[in-house]
């Protein structure tokens, strides 16, 4: 009999494999699904987010639920940058290449 399940489905949320990173507790699944999403809408390194690239299917519709968390922080920092830039005395223009 062949299993032909997904290799990356888990019946429950706490995930194993390359995803778990160690983490154990109640928001490791939040951790690593935040994790997934950085991985899945910016560019950063592979290194600074602790995850595998690219994601599988699977790991993406898990960390759809924190698009919303880590789209924040990314215009908190953009926002961030700007707002820096702009009390440096930079014009408008350079603050938001800056951002």
């Amino acid at each position: 009999m062949s299993d032909n399940s997904d290799p990356f489905e888990r019946p429950d949320r706490q995930r194993r494999g390359p995803f778990a990173a160690g983490l154990a507790g109640p928001g490791a699944a939040w951790i690593e699904d935040v994790r997934a999403a950085a991985a899945i809408l910016t560019r950063l390194p592979e290194a600074w987010i602790k995850t595998a690239r690219p994601v599988p299917p699977a790991r993406s519709r898990d960390a759809v639920r924190a698009f919303p968390l880590v789209g924040a922080g990314l215009g908190l920092a953009g926002g961030l940058a700007f707002a820096t830039a702009f009390t440096l005395a930079a014009p408008p223009l350079v603050a938001a290449f800056a951002a």
